[in-house]
């Protein structure tokens, strides 16, 4: 899949203290370029404000790497 700057939602329900790790391979067209990775955690209604959110800035290459991102629930 070939992403753009647009963000991708997957919701999954959580409790508090719940942590959750996302793996993803990733790689560039072009070395150097730069992704940031998001987890956050909403009440029900998806487009209300973040409750929690973590963010890590990975650096890409044109080879493909894991990438990983953990966060816990409020």
């Amino acid at each position: 899949m070939r992403l753009t700057s647009e963000p991708i939602f997957q919701p999954n329900p959580a409790l508090n203290g719940d942590t959750f790790r996302v793996d993803v391979w990733l790689r560039a067209q072009q070395a150097g370029k730069r992704v940031d990775l998001t987890l956050d955690f909403r009440d029900q209604e998806m487009w209300t404000q973040p409750l929690f959110e973590e963010t890590e800035r990975k650096t890409l290459s044109t080879t493909w790497q894991l990438f990983s991102i953990t966060a816990t629930a409020p």
